[in-house]
């Protein structure tokens, strides 16, 4: 019984590991999305909802893209298209 509960409890979490990447996938191809359709809401909105799942090192970056994204669209989106490939990793 014992021996069985770490097996499920491994695959437990690499079920909500899997989840997190395509939720994270689907948010950058929103931003993706937003940008290639100038869409200002929508952009500030992706990277607002990705703060909380990225790596630490990339959330000033999509703090300062979901800022930008109503002041200078242009700027946030050029920031927005190197990060998505760092997520997208």
């Amino acid at each position: 019984m014992q021996s069985e509960i770490l097996p499920r409890a491994v695959e437990r979490l690499h079920l909500e590991e899997l989840e997190q990447r395509r939720r994270v996938r689907r948010l950058v191809d929103g931003g993706d999305w937003a940008c290639s359709n100038g869409d200002v809401e929508s952009l500030a909105h992706v990277a607002r909802q990705l703060i909380a799942d990225a790596p630490r090192a990339i959330q000033f970056d999509l703090v300062a893209v979901a800022e930008l994204a109503s002041v200078d669209f242009l700027v946030a989106s050029s920031r927005w298209s190197e990060l998505s490939g760092r997520l997208r990793s």
